[in-house]
């Protein structure tokens, strides 16, 4: 209580408290340990400050100043700021990039489809073909698999109608582990099936798109019919020919589908193109501008 009432007391004099909140290193027979912690905790030669200061000598090099790290810091240079407020105002027309498309060619935008940008990312294309597959392949696991599972159980059951096993935990068991095994099989096995069937055809009417840079029906179609068909070559030319026309029925289908789909939601091809390209020409506008005020301050 003695302690208490001392550093209530010390709290009242402004010089007694500076001295007890930063602890200052003084002889073991001074006042700090009466006003401070106990002496136990004392310890020469270490200063705790639980506010930062900095002090700094005045004009006549007699008095002491104390000035909180706060204000360096707002006297300090925010980079990012500088940047954001030098970012130089950049105006990309819609003529500049149909100039820059009409100069491209197909070769030119696959080069673009399947490189990875400055980040180490693929391409919007390809991530959407990667996106789709992995869709269809999960979709396709969780039905199938269910699918599986019944198909299993049944099997099971007309399999082991006479079947006698040694305890009940034996029988539920073998029965779990038949629907288990059962759906896993099935589910894995058209869930890549289907993985592979989707991957095959987005592929190809992403690359179609991208050449000719214009999102149609036909592109999902020869999609369709590439992809059957390809599946379809360990039956021969006449399984590969009937791959090709009922794959090029279902991308007829699909590609209904697809296209008006994107040309609702403002996503075709010309119109993702065009956005990729006004970016691109933007950031290569304000990178030159960029440069050229830096070596002018220079």
């Amino acid at each position: 209580m003695s302690i208490v009432r001392q550093l209530l007391a010390a709290a009242s004099d402004n010089q007694s408290f500076s001295r007890v909140m930063n602890f200052e290193s003084q002889s073991p027979n001074s006042d700090a340990r009466t006003l401070c912690l106990p002496h136990l905790l004392y310890k020469p030669r270490i200063k705790f400050n639980f506010v930062p200061t900095v002090s700094a000598a005045s004009d006549d090099g007699h008095e002491q100043i104390s000035a909180d790290t706060s204000n360096n810091a707002q006297e300090a240079v925010t980079t990012v700021d500088q940047l954001q407020l030098a970012r130089p105002n950049v105006v990309i027309t819609e003529d500049e990039v149909n100039m820059f498309i009409e100069r491209e060619t197909g070769q030119d935008r696959l080069r673009a489809m399947f490189s990875k940008d400055h980040n180490g990312e693929i391409s919007n294309d390809l991530a959407t073909v990667k996106q789709v597959a992995q869709t269809c392949g999960i979709f396709f696991f969780i039905v199938t698999s269910i699918a599986g599972g019944r198909e299993a159980r049944a099997r099971f059951l007309e399999k082991n109608k006479a079947t006698v096993y040694a305890t009940k935990f034996r029988a539920f068991r073998a029965y779990n582990d038949a629907i288990f095994f059962g759906s896993m099989r099935f589910g894995i096995k058209w869930g890549l099936k289907s993985l592979l069937f989707a991957g095959l055809f987005m592929l190809t009417a992403q690359t179609v798109s991208v050449y000719r840079n214009r999102t149609s029906v036909t592109d999902y179609m020869l999609g369709g019919g590439l992809t059957c068909a390809l599946l379809r070559m360990n039956m021969g030319l006449r399984g590969l020919f009937a791959g090709g026309v009922i794959g090029c029925g279902m991308g007829l289908i699909s590609g209904v589908g697809m296209y008006s789909l994107l040309h609702f939601s403002n996503e075709t091809q010309q119109q993702r193109h065009f956005l990729y390209v006004h970016e691109a020409l933007r950031e290569k506008r304000e990178a030159e501008m960029m440069s050229q005020r830096c070596i002018a301050t220079d």
